[in-house]
């Protein structure tokens, strides 16, 4: 295990992209409360949703800088991967036990909004404020159900992101998971054992997909000239928290969600989602899905070796520049 300290939040006025906001001090000093309780904030490279995480923040405290306050805290990153291969799928995977910091992850959504979705994105992908507040009024005038919020990363690049929560509880159901015992034949995902479930799954999956379609040509009407692609997570919380990754060129459209694929690849790792608390699948192609890292309700992580290699990659690329 490794150690360091670092700063990772200030007050005063914070440059994201092109957009200058003011950090007000009371937001730095609840950095500590947020750190220092019963679980553990993930270190992400650059906060990226396709690396899985390589450490844990175990204490942070605040202290005077200059005219400002920053918020410091100490890094624990895992040095100890270790190389397994899981039986059922055939995978070769990495597992990080984290035994110096053992406490869980920090849930990212502690309870379920109340909005059916929220949708979040970083003011550092917009040029300026008022093009941020245009797609704010573009997103209310295709449901003004919709929450929105911000999304604020500490990256020297942020990379264009969408961040979508899909309370929908039919959604939840059809892919929550549980252990079904029928004639010693394990069955994992509900959607795939309930006809009645899975069309009524489908048809609020078709909604969900063309309204989320809207979503991100509005975004992609106001954000900034980036050019690269942009990386859509899609958070569903339930008793496991599912989060969907898909990354798509400006001209591409949003792709409909297949869960027949997704939950398909779910039962290939369903002896590991037993111990998850969270768990990431990517798509790939039109519209498969590929299982990357989990978060055990323990605070250790299980990820792909191909995950785990493009996170050191970025992660060594980070430190040279």
């Amino acid at each position: 295990m490794v150690e360091y300290t670092a700063r990772i939040a200030k007050s005063g006025l914070v440059k994201h992209g092109n957009t200058t906001v003011r950090m007000p001090r009371e937001v730095i000093e609840s950095v500590p409360d947020q750190v220092n309780g019963e679980r553990s904030l993930p270190i992400l490279v650059e906060h990226d949703p396709y690396c899985m995480p390589i450490g844990k923040i175990k204490e942070a405290w605040v202290e005077p800088f200059e005219d400002e306050y920053v918020a410091m805290a100490r890094f624990y990153v895992e040095d100890d991967a270790r190389n397994m291969i899981h039986m059922r799928s055939g995978t070769e995977l990495v597992y990080l036990e984290f035994a110096s910091a053992p406490k869980p992850f920090v849930q990212q959504l502690k309870e379920a909004d109340q909005s059916l979705v929220t949708v979040g994105v970083d003011l550092a992908n917009f040029d300026n404020m008022q093009n941020h507040a245009a797609f704010i009024d573009a997103v209310n005038h295709i449901d003004d159900e919709i929450n929105c919020e911000f999304v604020g990363r500490h990256s020297l690049e942020p990379e264009p992101l969408i961040r979508i929560v899909l309370s929908h509880p039919e959604i939840c159901v059809a892919l929550s998971v549980g252990l079904w015992i029928l004639k010693r034949v394990e069955k994992f995902i509900r959607y795939t054992v309930d006809e009645t479930l899975k069309k009524t799954a489908d048809e609020i999956s078709e909604i969900l997909s063309a309204k989320l379609m809207q979503i991100v040509r509005s975004y992609k009407n106001y954000q900034s000239g980036d050019k690269k692609p942009v990386s859509i997570e899609i958070i569903i919380p339930n008793d496991i928290t599912l989060i969907l990754l898909t990354q798509i060129d400006r001209d591409e459209e949003f792709p409909s969600i297949n869960l027949e694929k997704l939950t398909k690849e779910m039962e290939k790792y369903g002896d590991l989602l037993q111990q998850a608390e969270e768990v990431t699948f990517v798509r790939t192609g039109v519209d498969d899905w590929e299982f990357q890292y989990l978060k055990t309700r323990t605070g250790e992580v299980f990820g792909t070796l191909e995950c785990f290699k493009r996170t050191n990659k970025k992660l060594q690329r980070t430190q040279r520049d």
